[in-house]
């Protein structure tokens, strides 16, 4: 998919989970839970260009029934 409009040189984008930045879009790792997720443009000098909304979500994870 594309950016509209499209990124400047040097210009990046970040995902925030929680406010924190996470290298490469990972998100394994984070634990269950409300979370929130925003995305942002950055420029070479990291300068915030655009930020997107935050996105509240939940991670549940599922537990196999321990056998008695």
């Amino acid at each position: 998919s594309q950016q509209q409009p499209a990124l400047q040189k040097g210009d990046s984008i970040e995902l925030l989970v929680d406010g924190v930045a996470r290298e490469g879009f990972n998100i394994q790792g984070i634990e269950r839970g409300a979370h929130v997720v925003q995305v942002q443009v950055v420029a070479e000098n990291g300068d915030i260009k655009i930020s997107s909304s935050s996105v509240s979500f939940y991670l549940q994870r599922s537990s196999k029934p321990q056998s008695l």
